[in-house]
C-alpha cells in the first residue's frame, strides 16, 4: 500500500464517502472549486451535486462585499440544517473564511472547520477529519454524480486537476493570483495577496487540456488580468498570452476578463483584431468618471484617460462590444459627481454596464472615509443609470436586426422550451445578454453545445436577441 492510500478516507459499507461542494462567488472563485473537487475525487472521496445526498458538505464562500458575505452566511446555515440527516459534517473555506475566521467560528458553530484560501489540500484533510472523527456506518452511497464531470489530470506544464462546473463547452482559466492595486473600497488585496502571475507554458497546458476535454471557449480571468507578467518585469506579456492560447488547436472562442482600463495596451488590442479566435469583447470596470471620486477610490487616471481609451478601442477594434462596472454611491459622491458619472455613461455607450452600490468594508481606506452617501440614494442613483443603460443597450442591439452573425450555442434556454439559446462573440456567458433561437425542424439534429452557427437576427430586446439559423 502506498504512503498516499495509507490517508485515504476508510470505504464505508463497500463505498466511499460522498462530499458535495457549493460554490459562492465569482469565476475566479469556481476554478478554486473546480480544483478542490478533483483534489477530493482523486483522494478517494465520492463528489455529488446534491448536498442532500452528501455525508460531507463543503461551502466556498465570497466575502467581497455586504451582498456576498450575507449570501454566503446564509448558504452555510442552509447548508448546516442538512447536519440532522445524512451530512456529518459542514467545512467553509474561501474569502469569508478567509476574512473572518474567527468571528466564523464563534458565531456559527454548525460550521464544523473554517479555513481560508489554504487550498484544494486543507479541504482534503478537513473531509478527511471529518469523516474519520464521524465514526458512523451509512447505507448504499445515494448520491448524485456531477452531471459531466471532466476531471484534468496532473502533468506536463503543471496541468491542475478540475472538475468543472457549468455548460462543459465553457471554461474559465485563471492566469493570476491576487491584486497589487490601491482601491481604496476593495478588501481583495488584503484577502487574497500580492498579485502573482501562472507561467504562460502552465496556461497554455491547461487550455490545451481542457480543449481535449471539449471546452470550446475559454475565458481568461484574474483580478486585474493587465498586469499579468508586470509582477515578473515583462510588459506586453499578456498580448503575447492571448496569441499563444490563440494558437491552440480545437479552441473556438478566447475571452479576456477584468481588464483595469489604464493598463491596456495597444499591441492587446491588435491581437485582439489580429487573431480569429480572440473574441472581440474588452470587459474594463471603469468604477467612476468623476475625477474627484475617482481620485478618492484611489483609481488610476481620470475621466480623460478613460475617453482616451475608449476611443483607442474602437479605433483599434471597431468591432469590439465593450463592458464595464460602476460604482455608486461611495464616500464623498455629491449629486455633480454623479450626474458626471452620469453623462460619461451616456455620450461613453457602453454595450453592457453592470452598477454595484458602495459596500463599506472594514479594513479598507474607504472605511472611515466620508461624507456617506445614503443607501436609498444610492439605490436611486442605480436605478437611474440601469435605466439609461437599458435604453442605450437596446438601442445598439436593434442595429443588429438583419445581420448574420456567428452564435455559439450553448443548449436549449432556461426561460424558453422551445428555443435554444446561444451567444455571439461579444457576449459573455452568464454575465450578459443571449440570442435566442428556434430549435431545428422535427426530424434533423440540433447543434450540440460549442457549436457555431451562423444567425440572422430577426428581432432584438433590451438586453437580448432572436434569430434563426441562417443557410449564409
Amino acid at each position: 500500500m502506498t504512503p498516499r492510500a495509507k490517508n485515504r478516507p476508510p470505504a464505508e459499507a463497500g463505498r466511499a464517502p460522498v462530499v458535495s461542494l457549493v460554490s459562492l462567488g465569482c469565476p475566479k472563485n469556481q476554478v478554486d472549486s473546480e480544483r478542490m473537487l478533483a483534489r477530493l475525487s482523486g483522494e478517494g472521496f465520492h463528489v455529488a451535486g446534491d448536498p442532500a445526498s452528501a455525508d460531507l458538505i463543503v461551502v466556498n464562500t465570497c466575502g467581497f462585499i455586504e451582498a456576498a458575505k450575507r449570501e454566503s452566511i446564509e448558504t452555510i446555515l442552509e447548508m448546516s440544517s442538512l447536519k440532522g440527516g445524512r451530512c456529518r459534517g459542514l467545512v467553509v473555506t474561501g474569502c469569508l473564511g478567509e476574512r473572518y475566521k474567527d468571528e466564523l467560528k464563534a458565531e456559527i458553530p454548525e460550521a464544523d472547520i473554517v479555513l481560508g484560501l489554504g487550498g484544494p489540500e486543507s479541504v482534503v484533510d478537513a473531509c478527511r477529519d471529518l469523516w474519520l472523527k464521524s465514526g458512523r456506518q451509512d447505507s448504499k452511497q445515494s448520491g448524485r454524480l456531477l452531471k459531466n464531470p471532466s476531471p484534468l489530470r496532473g502533468g506536463e506544464g503543471g496541468v491542475r486537476g478540475r472538475i468543472r462546473i457549468g455548460p462543459p463547452h465553457l471554461a474559465y482559466v485563471k492566469i493570476a493570483e491576487g491584486c497589487d492595486r490601491a482601491c481604496a473600497f476593495c478588501a481583495i488585496p488584503a484577502i487574497r495577496g500580492h498579485f502573482h502571475s501562472r507561467p504562460p507554458e502552465e496556461i497554455e497546458a491547461e487550455v490545451k487540456a481542457l480543449v481535449r476535454e471539449g471546452v470550446r471557449e475559454v475565458s481568461l480571468v484574474s483580478q486585474d488580468t493587465v498586469f499579468y507578467g508586470r509582477d515578473r518585469g515583462r510588459k506586453g506579456a499578456l498580448a503575447d498570452l492571448v496569441r499563444r492560447l490563440a494558437g491552440v488547436r480545437g479552441l473556438t472562442w478566447l475571452r479576456v476578463h477584468y481588464l483595469y482600463p489604464t493598463g491596456i495596451d495597444d499591441e492587446l488590442l491588435r491581437v485582439m483584431a489580429g487573431e480569429e479566435k480572440v473574441c472581440r469583447y474588452v470587459d474594463m470596470p471603469i468604477q467612476h468618471a468623476d475625477d474627484a471620486v475617482l481620485k478618492r477610490m484611489g483609481r488610476a487616471g481620470k475621466r480623460a484617460d478613460l475617453e482616451k481609451v475608449l476611443n483607442r478601442i474602437r479605433k483599434i477594434v471597431p468591432e469590439a462590444a465593450v463592458r464595464t462596472t460602476v460604482l455608486v454611491g461611495h464616500p464623498g459622491e455629491d449629486g455633480r459627481a454623479f450626474q458626471n458619472l452620469l453623462e460619461f455613461i451616456q455620450a461613453a455607450r457602453f454595450d453592457h454596464l453592470g452598477v454595484f452600490t458602495y459596500s463599506s468594508e472594514e479594513g479598507t481606506a474607504s472605511f472611515s472615509a466620508g461624507p456617506v452617501v445614503p443607501p436609498e440614494e444610492a439605490e436611486a442613483r442605480r436605478a437611474e443609470i440601469m435605466h439609461v443603460q437599458e435604453g442605450i443597450s437596446a438601442s445598439r442591439l436593434r442595429e443588429m436586426v438583419g445581420r448574420t452573425v456567428p452564435v455559439m450555442l450553448d443548449g436549449p434556454s432556461e426561460e424558453h422550451q422551445s428555443l435554444l439559446s446561444g451567444r455571439t462573440e461579444h457576449q459573455a456567458y452568464d454575465v450578459d445578454g443571449v440570442v435566442y433561437l428556434s430549435d431545428t425542424p422535427p426530424g434533423t439534429r440540433s447543434p450540440a453545445p460549442g457549436s457555431v452557427v451562423p444567425v440572422l437576427v430577426t428581432e432584438s430586446h433590451t438586453h437580448d436577441l432572436v434569430g434563426r439559423p441562417s443557410r449564409a
